[in-house]
């Protein structure tokens, strides 16, 4: 047919030709009601009426102004203007089914399988004789014997008329005080599909009799209780069930001013419900409810902010119509507070002022507010930022509280509520409840909650038309429906084959993107055709959820469409959603995930593009800390690779994957992270490829699993050796050389470690590899003119963090920072402290926790706090898991050498420390401790040995590292206390060339070292040398603002001043 065509057949279109003109559901619906008087004019007010119904929302006029002039824009010569109001040109034929007669409307129509006619009122005169003589009917005999009668009629006249919603109002109330409530909500149910169908707005009524019927409304009359000698549990009937919780929770939250509530839940979840209710029981709390909702295609400006308005002004004309700006929002709405919708303003209103007048007149009423928005997903930015206006500022009038409900969490909204409830699927108890409302016997309660909670995830709506469902089954034992319609799946199964092939195809493709998805790229995917997403929407298949994204109403319809895909079709289907979001990983990060899962699905088309993406995206996953998803990610791209076995690229994938998931399970604190990291190496050196070889080693031989005090861990050390030999790459080799000054950092090679380190850092290319390097110099510079070196390095590293831009940068640089002024005593730690806090909870790898730790116990120290000192040393065993158990002990044990040496109890180590080196020496170091703690315990015997040991052969025991500044010190402590002259001679050579430092050993200090070397002259008889020794110990305590090393130092002059 050519030319204008209106079908008001089943969905209401318009075509032109062969094309149909795409419009909004309310255009359509407004274009149904026009075709309903056609060719006469109708005026604005019945179409209003039509299209929403009895209960139209105030900006329904402006609305449809509005949907007129969008109609035009696509369609120009469609709707004619009169003095009456509009009617349909006399070009456009009106097409409503070829049956229809006058005397008859829906004769030929009432038995067709999907009735989609408009509201009765565009086709037949409304019989409201018929209607109330129903009604008195009804009331009077349906509890009687002629009920069924009763029933029969209003189906009969419901099947002639099916778009008179009081028909079908009617019909439900019947049903359900007959008790056939299941029957009732599918009359309910197919009203509503059917209203959506042909554009018009569910009809309210039967909303709020559907949710009576569910929830065993005593006022329906007809309940189902059974009689009181039933087998059944007690339950409480008129509750909101599931949402208690919720209620009680907004109704306590703050109510000062402007105050915000947000509510937040999947769709259907049951935030309409919640907030009906709070609107129902407004006036228990003396308060005023006003209720409005965003559309995903308003009409009209500030639509849900213009209900509101006009819903105040019916409110409180008095101090509404009192407003000095009420001019301005009639700018808005000409017909608010009496105006005329004929006088409409020809300014244009500044936006500043608009949002002024609109906060004004919120403020204006005489009682407490509760203004409720709901589906703020589909707000506009003009609305939220109305939103916005109305939180800021001072609020001088009745509190009022906002709530909006949103399927998305916005978390600037959210700060600045005073409450957010997030309504969740429902658990197995909440079901349980619900369904013991219907008062069956309580072994069939709890079976059929069980069903209705597996099946139904939680949803609420999902959960009510189950417990519908479920009732079919008999009282004694429950019988999961299996047979359509009761059986939801079923019955979901049935809508699916129910579509165009051509759609059916199409909604696998969008299965495969996801339940929530784009339509920018099904199409790329090769969506057929825009009926498919129409025909979806309408079957309740699919909803939209904001600007150019679909989602599946349920997660049930999503899996359901999944498994109806073959496994090659799922693989060519995961192939085009690779290629519809962009496979350009650099250009698509925010992607990453969704690329990975659908590259790792089309992997047997493409195992490389797989591979190459899921490295991308574990990448981006350890980046955000989610290191689980992170390693499964590689646990399965090592599967592929394993079952695909490809040579060559396949070999160096696997190192890689290898390398990513040894470094997630040890920031972990999984022990089996050493297997994948000393696997990737020995893989590595296989290949012969030098940058692979460096990596692997760097990573596993970080300060963890391999790190052995005394010792070294042998595999480690066998693979680095092949490293050292094999690799020829200057900037690989400096990478290997760092791997072995971690690997023999505290393994008693103090020699090795060090030439490790000066090759490292005679590398200046590559600054990341520099960083590196450098970063490792508080492990080897540890001699006394080793200071000033370690200054300077520790400003390149931080010249160095902000071109390499990374937090292992900026945390060596702090660490190396750390070092130098623990050292020195200087006051500043405190400040690097902060700044190693900010980086440890920003990095959340256990091995920055446990050195963060231990540094913080330190610091408490030297602040004076013993006890926090402790705890927090102690804390820092809780690492154990991601740093080798030699070292965390060790560590632990230099942190408790401390505290006991400033609690003047270290003879309370002495069998600790033992036990630490039983079965070895480890290392020389802890011979100076036992000495100390023998000799606070007052056993000059056992304190002598280890002093020997120590300083036996030039110090040849104690290694020149980071232990080394700390053992003379804990030894010339031990050697003044027994009185030992001939080895405190030793040890006070020893000590010149550490004064006006700190003992320091990793990361922990005993004080000023001045302070031991005051001891050793006193014993020496050098009085004079002591005092000058001992103020400059107190001077260092001070200006570290360090009080028990300034007692300590204050004490030893008193102690020298007696001499």
């Amino acid at each position: 047919m050519d030319g204008w065509v209106l079908s008001a057949w089943g969905p209401t279109e318009l075509t032109f030709g062969t094309e149909r003109v795409q419009l909004r559901p309310r255009e359509r619906a407004v274009l149904a009601a026009l075709a309903a008087r056609s060719p006469a004019s109708i005026d604005t007010a019945e179409i209003v009426t039509l299209v929403w119904g009895d209960a139209p929302p105030k900006t329904a006029r402006n609305s449809i102004q509005n949907h007129i002039a969008r109609i035009r824009s696509v369609a120009r010569d469609v709707v004619v203007t009169t003095d009456t109001g509009y009617r349909l040109a006399a070009e456009v034929t009106v097409n409503r089914g070829a049956s229809l007669d006058d005397s008859e409307p829906y004769a030929d129509l009432a038995e067709c399988e999907r009735t989609d006619a408009l509201r009765s009122a565009a086709y037949v005169a409304r019989d409201d004789a018929w209607i109330a003589d129903m009604a008195d009917r009804l009331d009077r005999s349906i509890m009687g014997d002629d009920a069924g009668d009763t029933i029969d009629g209003i189906e009969k006249w419901v099947a002639r008329h099916p778009g008179d919603e009081r028909g079908v109002r009617l019909l439900t109330r019947a049903l359900a005080l007959a008790g056939r409530r299941r029957d009732a909500l599918a009359v309910i149910r197919d009203a509503t599909r059917s209203a959506a169908r042909s554009g018009h707005a569910p009809d309210r009524v039967l909303r709020d009799l559907a949710r009576r019927i569910l929830d065993d409304d005593p006022t329906l009359g007809g309940s189902s209780t059974p009689p009181a000698d039933a087998d059944v549990d007690p339950v409480e009937v008129g509750h909101l069930v599931g949402l208690d919780d919720y209620v009680d929770r907004i109704e306590r939250s703050a109510d000062d001013g402007m105050s915000l509530v947000v509510v937040t839940g999947p769709a259907g979840i049951g935030k309409t419900t919640l907030v009906e209710h709070l609107r129902d029981h407004a006036d228990v709390h003396g308060r005023a409810t006003l209720l409005a909702a965003c559309s995903p295609e308003p009409s009209i400006p500030l639509e849900p902010f213009t209900e509101i308005l006009h819903q105040l002004a019916d409110r409180f004309p008095a101090a509404f119509g009192s407003l000095d700006d009420i001019d301005v929002l009639r700018s808005l709405a000409p017909t608010l507070a009496g105006g005329d919708d004929r006088a409409m303003s020809s300014g244009r209103v500044d936006r500043s002022v608009l949002l002024d007048a609109v906060v004004a007149a919120l403020r204006c009423a005489p009682v407490p507010l509760t203004v409720i928005f709901e589906d703020l997903h589909w707000a506009t930015p003009l609305t939220l930022q109305m939103l916005d206006a109305c939180l800021a500022g001072d609020h001088d009038g009745q509190p009022v509280k906002m709530i909006v409900t949103s399927r998305e969490v916005d978390a600037e909204l959210v700060g600045r509520a005073v409450e957010h409830v997030v309504v969740e699927p429902w658990p197995l108890e909440r079901v349980r409840e619900y369904v013991g409302r219907f008062g069956r016997p309580a072994e069939w309660c709890a079976d059929a909650s069980a069903w209705i909670h597996r099946q139904s995830v939680g949803t609420a709506l999902f959960i009510r038309e189950l417990s519908v469902a479920a009732h079919a089954s008999p009282d004694g034992e429950f019988v999961p429906p299996a047979s359509t319609p009761d059986n939801l799946l079923a019955s979901l199964r049935r809508t699916l084959r129910g579509l165009a092939s051509s759609t059916q195809r199409d909604l696998g493709a969008a299965a495969i993107l996801g339940r929530q998805f784009r339509v920018v790229e099904w199409k790329s995917m090769g969506l057929r055709s825009a009926a498919s997403v129409d025909e979806a929407i309408a079957a309740d298949v699919l909803e939209r959820v904001g600007d150019d994204r679909l989602a599946f109403r349920h997660d049930l319809l999503h899996r359901l469409v999944l498994d109806e895909l073959a496994p090659g079709e799922r693989i060519e289907l995961h192939d085009l959603a690779v290629d519809a979001i962009g496979s350009d990983t650099s250009l698509r990060r925010d992607r990453l995930d969704e690329l990975s899962h659908h590259a790792y699905g089309a992997a047997p088309l493409d195992t490389a593009r797989a591979l190459s993406v899921m490295l991308a995206a574990v990448d981006v996953d350890t980046e955000r800390f989610d290191y689980e998803a992170g390693i499964a990610k590689c646990r399965a791209a090592l599967e592929l690779l394993d079952t695909d076995a490809r040579p060559g690229a396949v070999d160096r994938w696997t190192v890689e994957f290898e390398i990513r998931l040894g470094q997630l399970l040890l920031r972990l604190g999984d022990g089996a992270a050493l297997d994948h990291l000393l696997g990737a190496a020995r893989h590595a050196l296989e290949l012969g490829d030098d940058d692979l070889v460096a990596e692997a080693m760097r990573e596993a031989c970080r300060l963890g699993p391999t790190s052995v005090v005394g010792g070294v861990h042998a595999e480690a050390s066998e693979l680095l050796d092949r490293a050292v030999e094999s690799v020829t790459d200057e900037r690989a080799a400096a990478v290997v050389a760092t791997a072995g000054v971690m690997l023999y950092a505290i393994s008693g090679e103090y020699d090795r470690c060090r030439a490790f380190f000066e090759r490292a850092a005679s590398y200046h290319g590559d600054p990341g590899t520099r960083v590196d390097a450098l970063g490792l110099a508080v492990l080897v510079l540890t001699e006394r003119t080793d200071l000033d070196r370690r200054i300077e390095m520790e400003r390149e590293l931080t010249e160095l963090s902000k071109l390499v831009d990374g937090e292992d940068a900026r945390w060596s640089a702090a660490h190396l920072r750390m070092t130098n002024q623990v050292q020195a005593g200087d006051p500043a730690m405190r400040d690097t402290l902060a700044e190693l806090a900010t980086l440890t909870a920003s990095m959340r790898q256990r091995t920055r926790l446990w050195e963060y730790t231990n540094w913080s116990a330190s610091v408490a120290l030297t602040d004076g706090d013993v006890g926090a000192a402790e705890q927090l040393a102690t804390q820092a065993l809780d690492c154990m898991d991601a740093v080798a158990e030699s070292l965390v002990m060790s560590a632990y044990g230099a942190q408790l050498l401390s505290i006991r040496h400033a609690q003047a109890d270290v003879g309370d180590l002495f069998d600790t420390v033992a036990s630490i080196v039983e079965g070895g020496d480890a290392i020389g170091a802890w011979h100076a401790v036992l000495a100390l703690a023998a000799a606070d315990a007052g056993d000059a015997k056992r304190a002598r040995r280890h002093l020997d040991i120590v300083v036996a052969d030039d110090f040849a025991v104690l290694d020149r590292d980071y232990t080394f500044n700390g053992a003379l010190h804990a030894a010339s402590l031990a050697a003044a206390t027994i009185g030992a002259v001939d080895i405190a001679r030793l040890l006070a050579s020893e000590l010149d060339a550490w004064s006006g430092l700190w003992a320091f050993v990793g990361t922990c200090t005993m004080g000023p070292i001045d302070l031991a070397s005051a001891r050793l002259a006193e014993l020496l008889g050098d009085i004079e040398r002591a005092k000058a020794l001992a103020g400059r110990a107190l001077t260092s305590a001070e200006r570290a603002r360090a009080p028990i090393y300034v007692e300590q130092a204050a004490d030893c002059l008193r102690s020298l001043d007696r001499h």
